[in-house]
């Protein structure tokens, strides 16, 4: 099984996520070279995920735009949500792990439906979501939380947001229990305090967790690499 290129690897923590145009042509880089339709190489509702900067998707000097995906083929209990096959598609492109599922189309053949987080593992913003819930066959409030103020400890808001998909930053009851949501909101239970939805640019977060003596690790789950 192959892996991207030298020259294909970009460090940074921003991506794009893509769907494919009618029109699409895919070249694996793996050893199936096809170059069919890329309906008949990539499954519908499969997650594409590109490196990207502040101006959109990483364009190489041919027109292409280099990208990991995850189809579910072989039908994982953990890929079956188009969610979950962004985050793993994400992680495959951030640390180029060896594999047939990568791609290269057009820059015109494909649609940015959405901004990503590599390193925080969540969406950043949704730029198309028409495209994006035609193709993944999804609702994006089955897995996005609406906008709203933060710090919020209304549970009113909150209650609806606990049944939505997320992920354990880390789960200490002597201290704090720290989930995060899809779009990279925190929900938190520190000790002694009420249940609280944050932003992680809140500066009420930071000084909570400040006091918490937190491994780096949960902290760039939580803020990225760039702390505040």
């Amino acid at each position: 099984m192959d892996q991207p290129m030298a020259d294909e690897k970009k460090e940074t923590g921003l991506a794009n996520i893509l769907v494919p145009r009618l029109s699409a042509i895919i070249q694996d880089l793996g050893p199936f070279l096809t170059g069919h339709q890329m309906h008949t190489d990539i499954l519908p509702g499969s997650a594409l995920v590109c490196h990207a900067n502040d101006d959109g998707p990483l364009v190489d000097d041919e027109g292409y735009v280099f990208f990991a995906f995850e189809g579910n083929l072989n039908g994982a209990v953990n890929l079956d949500k188009y969610y979950e096959k962004c985050l793993c598609a994400a992680d495959r492109l951030k640390y180029s792990y060896p594999s047939i599922a990568y791609g290269r189309a057009r820059i015109e053949d494909v649609t940015v439906v959405a901004c990503y987080d590599m390193d925080r593992l969540v969406f950043n913003q949704v730029l198309n979501r028409e495209a994006l819930e035609a193709w993944s066959g999804e609702n994006i409030e089955s897995f996005l939380p609406p906008a709203f103020q933060t710090p919020c400890t209304d549970l009113e808001v909150i209650s609806p947001l606990l049944a939505l998909p997320m992920r354990p930053v880390m789960v200490d009851m002597q201290t704090a229990a720290i989930w995060t949501l899809q779009n990279g909101m925190l929900v938190v239970k520190a000790k002694n305090e009420s249940l609280c939805v944050y932003s992680h640019d809140d500066k009420e977060l930071r000084k909570l967790v400040d006091g918490l003596d937190l491994d780096p690790r949960f902290l760039i789950s939580i803020f990225g690499p760039s702390l505040p």
